[in-house]
């Protein structure tokens, strides 16, 4: 029965981001999130375009090896120590912020600032 509870969820959470999805950062703020193009970057690689899988966010290796680290940990049974887990969080924090001021203040196709798509603009200028 959980299984069936997971694969319905699942498919309602693929069907909302088909159809529905808007990154919700970008939604109310008009300012593209740290993680921005990396569906695409990781689709783009998905189909050996590693080009465009940069282009989209320069990021998408480390995602892939916390994958692939993340199922090896969860199959093997590894044990992190809390202190593991705090330097490893706050370090890709740190690199993904960084790439994302460059992204951000260097001029990037992918991360943009447009107040004028935020909902909060919206409401505001009615």
């Amino acid at each position: 029965m959980k299984i069936i509870k997971k694969v319905v969820c699942i498919i309602v959470i693929a069907v909302i981001m088909k159809f529905f999805y808007k990154c919700p950062i970008a939604w109310f703020f008009g300012i593209s999130c740290p993680g921005c193009g990396m569906t695409r970057a990781l689709i783009a690689a998905a189909q050996l375009d590693f080009e465009r899988a940069f282009y989209y966010h320069p990021l998408f290796p480390v995602v892939v090896l916390l994958i692939i680290s993340a199922v090896v940990i969860y199959v093997k049974k590894i044990q992190l120590s809390s202190r593991v887990k705090i330097i490893i969080t706050v370090a890709l924090s740190a690199i993904f912020f960084a790439v994302y001021l460059y992204r951000l203040f260097h001029g990037s196709d992918i991360v943009k600032v447009d107040f004028e798509y935020a909902i909060w603009h919206k409401m505001l200028m009615k």
